[in-house]
């Protein structure tokens, strides 16, 4: 899977809260900002460390900032507080027939397991390793799959004491177990981990237990050094070791927030940036691009809108820039309705006691009442369900501001970071090229792959050879042009991308894949064997062992297959692939039980039921093979062999009718498909039934008049 974004990220179904309200104090003298550099190094080792000795010297605030919902919002399953009812633990999935199941076990280790409705025997289950989201509206799994990290179907939804599937799972095409969580996805939902690479969604283990006190302040090894040596500014001074939001403007305040609760339709991070290090020191716009719609005016509320939202408000507006989230939040601390109304008295009360409150409603006067009941009321985010979030636009009367509903049919983008800084640099087109890919790969939006396309090869050809950036621009082009029907196209880009040592996990498979649709197999397989030297998974193995199937290197192909299969636990295709190769060596035993491997694995697996479908019909076992390809077709109406082979083996049962039926299908679905006519014909005269395979057979005379056994059939049933 191509690389998830914070947009996609809310299917965690897992997005922190805002830090609480909390009376606002008055603010330090600004200081000059602590700046990083352009490119920052990997987490110090000391980092972790440094995060766990902040308590040392401020244990207040690390006490109090462990219980917000940032400081739990990633932990292992085993240990933690049980908030969830596992009596009602269930969720049927309608659309694919599947049923998901949460449990607890005596040793306290969570499990997700998905079984098919009707399926007594067969049920697959993973472990929930960790839980991402605080529990205070959501609590979100992730397991692990051949050693990258995926989310589960199942979310709890807390308000509700629900559980549901999770944001994105209610779809046909719902990912199951194999949503891989990326590090994009980790940026926002936890504290900072490093990625491994190799493969998308492998991590250093274990993960950082939460957000930590280095994603407001920076790496802090330094600093503790500093006061570990009695070293430090006299008191009240900045001290350049540490990054204070406080202590800087309230843009920048406001930046650090906006590492994550800004809503984006795409995030990029600039050349020379990684998703899994980040320090707050560094200008958000030197980091990070959020992209939005031109069209959207900010008017959708949704579950990452805090910033866009209250930037509609007027109370942002006529602040001229000072109203920053910690106006309002205390990140270190839970918040009350008295931190809540003293946020808003800090603008809208007099210090006088029983001074007039700026505000009609006579409840007001009472201490007891918090303003933002009233002027930010809670309601249902568009995107994440069964959740109420803090509507952060500051109005009167809520829900009756008038504003037109978003475009969403624009294909154009907006910075939402770089605000009114224009995007025609070379960098910053080049990053709006790389968000209308994540538009049409991973949403799915077609009309962002012209204009991908388009940004891309304008970008890329004007840009100089030493610009940061140009591979990951040349092999999303090349990804591209490969879902456009252009492979030598693809080639060329994908080409270059490598000359310019591109970082991409996913970039051998990519290539590989071009350089086969242009005919190049040799190359292709190159490209995989090496990444197998590097980094071997079960799907290179698997495309490696279907490239030498297609020049018919059959023990290759063999061997390639046997090591796809040894590579994953997970995986049905392997060994699916394995059993068809049997079958052409003849190898009817071993094939069945390579095939019978597959369907525990994942028994809807489609080539699965279908070449057991064949091979039952094969070894004259009707009443099996039609028993795999209702199952088959049940999940796949369209798979054109799986209604030939019902047909004939419904045929072979006497099942006359219901074969009839079937051919009736496979000539809907294949009209020029032969055995559509001239098997539905046989069938029929074998059972006495001439005119219908006259009629069938003048049918086939229309639409396939070339086909001599058409002809040959007509003539041999006579007047």
């Amino acid at each position: 899977m191509r690389r998830l974004l914070p947009a996609l990220l809310l299917g965690l179904a897992a997005c922190r809260e805002a830090p609480p309200p909390a009376a606002p104090t008055p603010a330090p003298p600004t200081a000059p900002p602590v700046e990083a550099p352009a490119t920052l190094p990997p987490m110090s080792a000391d980092q972790a460390a440094a995060n766990t000795a902040c308590a040392d010297c401020h244990p207040d605030e690390v006490a109090s900032f462990a219980a917000t919902g940032m400081g739990r919002s990633l932990a292992p399953a085993v240990g933690a507080a049980v908030i969830e009812d596992y009596e009602k633990a269930e969720v049927a999935h309608p659309a694919s027939g599947f049923v998901y199941r949460a449990t607890r076990d005596a040793d306290g280790r969570l499990w997700q397991e998905e079984r098919l409705a009707g399926e007594a025997t067969w049920v697959r289950r993973i472990e929930a390793k960790y839980i991402i989201g605080s529990g205070n509206h959501t609590r979100s799994y992730l397991g692990e799959v051949d050693g990258q990290l995926v989310q589960l179907p199942l979310t709890w939804y807390s308000r509700r004491r629900i559980w549901d599937l999770s944001p994105g799972y209610d779809q046909a095409g719902q990912p199951r177990f194999s949503r891989l969580v990326e590090a994009p996805c980790l940026f926002c939902h936890n504290g900072l981990t490093p990625a491994l690479g190799g493969v998308p969604a492998r991590f250093r283990d274990p993960l950082a237990h939460g957000i930590g006190c280095d994603r407001c302040h920076g790496d802090g090894a330094a600093h503790v050094a500093e006061r570990t040596a009695g070293k430090g500014p006299p008191a009240g001074a900045a001290d350049p070791s540490i990054f204070n939001p406080g202590r800087e403007s309230p843009e920048r305040q406001l930046q650090t927030c906006q590492q994550c609760h800004l809503q984006a339709d795409a995030s990029v991070v600039h050349a020379g940036q990684r998703w899994d290090r980040y320090d707050p020191r560094l200008p958000l716009e030197r980091y990070l691009s959020v992209f939005r719609r031109a069209g959207d005016d900010g008017s959708a509320f949704t579950i990452a809108s805090h910033g866009r939202r209250l930037a509609l408000s007027r109370c942002a507006q006529e602040s001229q820039g000072k109203l920053a989230c910690t106006s309002c939040h205390n990140p270190h601390t839970t918040a009350t309705d008295e931190t809540h109304r003293n946020a808003c008295l800090s603008c809208h009360g007099e210090d006088k006691p029983g001074a007039k409150l700026h505000c009609s409603d006579a409840a007001a006067a009472s201490p007891e009442t918090p303003c933002h009941r009233c002027h930010m009321a809670a309601g249902d985010a568009a995107d994440v369900p069964h959740v109420q979030f803090t509507d952060h636009f500051i109005r009167k009367k809520p829900g009756d501001d008038g504003r037109p509903p978003e475009d969403r049919k624009t294909t154009s983008l907006v910075d939402l970071v770089a605000r009114a800084a224009p995007l025609d640099g070379l960098d910053a087109r080049l990053r709006v090229g790389l968000a209308h890919t994540f538009l049409w790969e991973r949403q799915h939006q077609q009309p962002h792959l012209a204009e991908a396309v388009q940004t891309l090869e304008a970008v890329l050809k004007e840009a100089p050879d030493a610009m940061a950036g140009r591979a990951t621009g040349f092999a999303a082009l090349g990804r591209a042009y490969a879902r456009q029907g252009r492979p030598g196209d693809a080639v060329a880009a994908f080409e270059k991308a490598r000359s310019l040592d591109v970082d991409d996990p996913s970039f051998p498979e990519d290539y590989s894949a071009a350089l086969a649709a242009a005919g190049k197999l040799d190359d292709a397989r190159g490209v995989l064997q090496a990444a197998l030297a590097r980094f071997p998974t079960a799907d290179r193995w698997l495309r490696l062992g279907m490239l030498h199937l297609r020049d018919g290197h059959l023990p290759a192909a063999r061997a390639a297959f046997e090591s796809a299969a040894a590579a994953t636990t997970w995986s049905p295709a392997p060994v699916t692939e394995l059993a068809a190769l049997l079958l052409r060596e003849g190898d009817v035993v071993g094939a069945r039980q390579q095939l019978g491997l597959a369907l525990q694995r994942d028994l809807t697996h489609g080539p699965a039921l279908l070449r057991l479908g064949l091979l039952d019909l094969q070894t004259n076992r009707p009443a099996e093979a039609a028993v795999h390809l209702d199952r088959l077709l049940a999940r796949e109406p369209e798979a054109v062999p799986g209604w030939l082979l019902r047909a004939q083996a419904r045929g072979k049962l006497g099942r006359v009718d219901e074969a009839l039926a079937d051919y009736a299908k496979l000539r809907e679905l294949a009209p020029t498909r032969a055995e559509g006519y001239l098997e539905a014909a046989r069938l029929a005269l074998d059972h006495g039934r001439k005119a219908d395979a006259t009629a069938l057979l003048t049918l086939a005379a229309g639409r396939l008049p070339r086909d001599p056994r058409v002809a040959a059939m007509l003539q041999a049933l006579g007047p």
